[in-house]
């Protein structure tokens, strides 16, 4: 079982971040504010979801209670992050003026990859003597 310090710490972000996402998705497109930076939709979706990933990445590396997750990381963040960015197409269909858009969601899932190419530099590079 998690003690309630790795919870906060590696669970927690990555559960917040992905209930923004959803907040962020439910709102109605009447309901949406009209800001310049919303014009960049598919950046958006890539940033959103590089994040997403990186939080994820580093809650799977030090989770301990299934082993074949901490073994695969970056395998497992991938899936992981691409499943919940097709649900999250999904849930748009529901939302009034919002719909589905595979653009979308190959920008969340290239996000996702290219965090974890970030996470696996960063491991690869990082001069901990604990992770070599």
């Amino acid at each position: 079982m998690l003690k309630d310090k790795e919870f906060t710490f590696y669970v927690l972000p990555p559960i917040l971040w992905a209930l923004a996402i959803f907040v962020g998705s439910s709102i109605p497109s009447k309901d949406f504010p009209d800001l310049k930076i919303f014009s960049y939709d598919k950046l958006l979706h890539f940033g959103a979801f590089l994040v997403l990933a990186l939080l994820t990445y580093r809650a799977l590396r030090h989770q301990t209670r299934f082993p074949g997750l901490a073994r695969s990381p970056l395998l497992y963040t991938i899936i992981m992050v691409a499943a919940y960015g097709a649900l999250d197409e999904i849930h748009q269909s529901l939302v009034p003026g919002r719909r589905p858009d595979l653009a979308d969601f190959f920008a969340d899932t290239l996000g996702a990859v290219f965090a974890v190419f970030l996470a696996h530099l960063w491991m690869r590079f990082r001069r901990s003597p604990v992770d070599r």
